[in-house]
């Protein structure tokens, strides 16, 4: 368990190249320039549409595209499989389960930026995102494909716009407050 870990963080993202991480950047700050200066409407929408795109092709960098093939594929599509491990205890048996909803917060954050009648569309983006990468990962022996994953990465994606939901409304009362004085 704690090699996956190991491979997950360490191994994976020093196998992406220096140049895609200077790619990413580069991308960023002329999107960003052009979109001062082009469209100063709806910015901060589109900053995250950006942002949005960057976090998801990084996504599939590091889950399929730059990760170590397996010399076998496999699948498991018994849902909840993975919360029997937690019955059998272990070091670290929760990291993996925790991991797979942290990666897809940002995601539901960023869509609920984006999107205008997010709640359905963020879960149905989480859902189409995860099973593409775990269909990939399948294909291409770059990892245990499971319906598992696409549970927890979906339930991520809303717990991320949630947090979006409770920030946006935590802003309309601050500026509300401001305001007002």
């Amino acid at each position: 368990m704690s090699e996956d870990i190991y491979d997950y963080f360490y191994i994976n993202f020093y196998r992406i190249p220096k140049e895609v991480y200077i790619g990413q950047l580069v991308f960023f700050f002329v999107g960003i320039i052009a979109l001062v200066l082009v469209a100063r409407r709806n910015l901060l929408r589109n900053i995250a549409v950006i942002l949005f795109i960057e976090y998801v092709f990084l996504l599939y960098l590091t889950t399929v595209v730059y990760r170590v093939p397996k010399a076998i594929c496999d699948y498991n599509l018994t849902p909840f499989w993975s919360f029997d491990l937690i019955n059998e205890g272990g070091d670290l048996v929760y990291l993996p389960i925790l991991l797979n909803i942290i990666v897809f917060v940002p995601i539901g954050f960023l869509l609920g930026l984006t999107i205008k009648k997010p709640a359905l569309m963020v879960m149905l983006m989480g859902v189409i995102i995860s099973v593409s990468i775990e269909i990939l990962q399948f294909l291409l022996n770059k990892g245990f494909a499971e319906v598992d994953d696409i549970i927890l990465n979906t339930l991520g994606c809303y717990i991320g716009f949630l947090f979006y939901k409770v920030a946006s409304k935590l802003c309309r009362c601050c500026l509300s407050y401001c305001k007002s004085l």
